[in-house]
């Protein structure tokens, strides 16, 4: 049974049809929307609309975000033993390409959007969705892409056994969505899920938590507004001015940002950790964010993240890192981020850099 008739509701029917798997609807709304096109989609399909009573045949449920564990129907199913999951556990069993699961209280929308960009501009195909544009399983009707990356809210979450993330971050967590979770430490371990079954994590380091979570994890990476050990990322200060930092190396000053203030400071470096787990070809991707001021700001971490899976291209000859502490110019926060990709490298090297960056734009 599929429980919810939004968008999420029709994408699983939508999966539910390509997979030829019959099922029955059910949708607590007298005249929810949708209800044509699922007509389309499954003409002879059983629909429930209103009350809660949970039909005999059911063996398994598949439940939009947007109905809390608290509806009657999903509590008859519980207390049943049947199956509760949702759309994000039928998209990790099918998906056959990798995919990032990025998560949080704040930023997982421009963290996703963004990554989602770098990809592109990198050369990969990829895909975005989930709790942010398309959902998940409509993902799944398209041509396999190189990448998946999925935006996953605390409800999707939740309800998700196995995800077998290649990288999970989780951004911060503060109390939110109370009114669906039955307290603020249900909604916590409902974002801590994301790490269960991932292959790396990025995690705050403000949030001392998130260790136990990431132990199982192949290659766990940190960021915060303190100084960083080897291979995390946080802020150092030389002299008079603040950096952005892997380490001990320097990466940027903030006062290059085009941005002000900490948050935008640690929003920097959770999108330069994400970032540099993927990118292959640096020039390329770059030319997706050194356009604008905000664009620069909004992609270190990324860089990290895409570093990750670029493990199965083949390696070459290691870039040799170059210091641009005496010179904070666009051509220097360029070889920072190739030398920061460098320290965060996962058995791959970027390709040799034959000339400036200034060439290369």
């Amino acid at each position: 049974m599929v429980v919810g008739l939004g968008a999420t509701g029709l994408s699983i029917a939508r999966y539910l049809q390509r997979s030829d798997i019959d099922a029955m609807f059910f949708d607590s709304r007298d005249e929810p929307p949708g209800l044509e096109e699922l007509d389309e989609i499954f003409p002879k399909a059983e629909v429930l609309l209103g009350g809660s009573k949970l039909p005999k045949s059911v063996q398994r449920i598949i439940a939009s975000p947007g109905v809390a564990d608290s509806h009657p129907l999903l509590v008859k199913a519980r207390k049943k033993n049947i199956e509760v999951i949702s759309d994000i556990e039928l998209f990790a069993r099918d998906a056959s390409a990798p995919f990032v699961a990025v998560t949080g209280s704040n930023g997982k929308s421009t963290v996703t959007t963004l990554l989602y960009h770098m990809c592109r501009a990198d050369g990969r195909e990829v895909l975005a969705g989930g709790n942010l544009g398309e959902p998940a399983l409509d993902l799944l009707g398209q041509d396999k892409p190189d990448v998946y990356v999925l935006e996953l809210s605390s409800f999707q979450l939740q309800r998700t056994q196995k995800l077998p993330a290649q990288i999970a971050v989780l951004l911060n967590v503060s109390p939110d969505h109370l009114d669906w979770h039955t307290d603020e430490e249900e909604y916590r371990l409902s974002k801590y899920r994301v790490y269960r079954d991932a292959k790396a994590a990025v995690h705050n380091r403000a949030d001392d938590e998130t260790a136990k979570y990431t132990k199982h994890c192949d290659r766990v990476i940190s960021f915060g507004s303190d100084a960083p050990a080897d291979g995390h990322y946080g802020l150092r200060t030389d002299g008079e001015e603040t950096y952005l930092a892997c380490g001990e190396t320097l990466l940027l000053s903030t006062n290059d940002l085009g941005m002000y203030g900490i948050h935008n400071q640690l929003n920097a470096l959770r999108r330069w950790r994400l970032g540099t787990y993927w990118v292959s070809t640096w020039p390329r991707c770059c030319r997706s964010w050194l356009s604008s001021r905000a664009c620069r700001t909004a992609c270190n971490l990324l860089h990290a993240l895409l570093r990750l899976t670029t493990s199965t291209i083949q390696k070459q000859p290691t870039l040799q890192p170059r210091s641009h502490q005496s010179n904070p110019s666009i051509r220097c926060w360029c070889l920072s981020l190739a030398e920061m990709a460098k320290v965060a490298s996962l058995g791959t090297c970027l390709p040799p850099w034959k000339t400036s960056c200034a060439g290369l734009f």
